[in-house]
């Protein structure tokens, strides 16, 4: 009773609710949690606690508000974008709306078909797809204040989304921008280039895996039952990936090469 007392009297509390949510954040999720820089990769394994960071970093970033852009005041917005709108929403949606629950955190609506919050602060979060060319496009447009893009190993199209539809955004919003995923499978993607290739040096880099989350029990024997289970060694590449978290190359695919994409058709070309 005493705790629901206190509760209630807190939630209007921006400073009490973030102490609420770091509460559920285990070690490694802390310091990813107050994390600021304005690119991150979470390179982790599977049942690392990547989604569940992922989803507390957002709700976090909406609880100021607003930002003071240039000499204008504009209010936050944060998306992650999963590989399918029912992917996303799979992982994200009822653990975000749990999370707002169980913080007293304030919001004025909750959309369950279009899976957006606007807060109280007047910040939004929505959740989105990117499972064709037809829904990264329709991502255009909006002034996103904090971009997560989840299962990056995966994603359609990565390059394109990040050069052409959200960096523009980011850099006029001044936006954070994280890309979470497994280990990189293709040599020359885009998730490779940041995470151990030439754009590694721009990023900030977190590696984790199921070890580093207190919640599974007996970790190590977890991973030695997958081992036994799979019939894998601890050099196979797929076990590398998905529970290290660390890029290991499938050398029988290959990645296409860049396409070049343009507003109008350039000059001087022979067709």
């Amino acid at each position: 009773d005493t705790q629901d007392y206190i509760n209630s009297k807190n939630q209007q509390d921006a400073d009490y609710t973030e102490y609420l949510i770091n509460r559920k954040c285990i070690p490694w999720q802390k310091e990813y949690f107050t994390d600021n820089a304005k690119r991150i990769a979470n390179q982790s394994g599977r049942r690392a606690g990547k989604s569940y960071g992922n989803a507390l970093k957002a709700i976090k970033h909406c609880l100021e508000g607003y930002d003071m852009v240039g000499t204008v005041m504009k209010p936050r917005y944060a998306v992650i974008v999963g590989l399918t709108k029912e992917k996303v929403q799979e992982q994200y949606w009822q653990l975000i709306k749990d999370t707002i629950t169980e913080c007293h955190i304030n919001t004025t609506k909750i959309d369950n078909s279009a899976l957006e919050i606007v807060f109280a602060s007047g910040a939004r979060l929505a959740l989105r797809g990117n499972n064709s060319k037809a829904e990264r496009e329709k991502l255009r447009g909006d002034e996103y204040s904090l971009i997560i893009i989840d299962e990056a190993q995966s994603q359609q199209g990565l390059r394109y989304l990040m050069n052409s539809i959200f960096e523009p955004i980011a850099y006029a919003r001044d936006s954070q921008i994280i890309l979470s995923g497994t280990g990189a499978l293709l040599l020359g993607s885009y998730w490779q280039e940041i995470t151990d290739g030439e754009l590694a040096a721009k990023w900030r880099h977190y590696h984790v895996n199921m070890k580093d989350n207190p919640t599974v029990a007996d970790p190590e024997n977890v991973l030695q039952e997958v081992l036994r289970d799979k019939g894998w060694t601890e050099n196979d590449p797929e076990y590398v990936r998905e529970y290290l978290g660390q890029n290991c190359y499938d050398s029988t695919r290959t990645v296409l090469p860049n396409r070049k994409y343009y507003d109008k058709l350039p000059e001087n070309v022979v067709w």
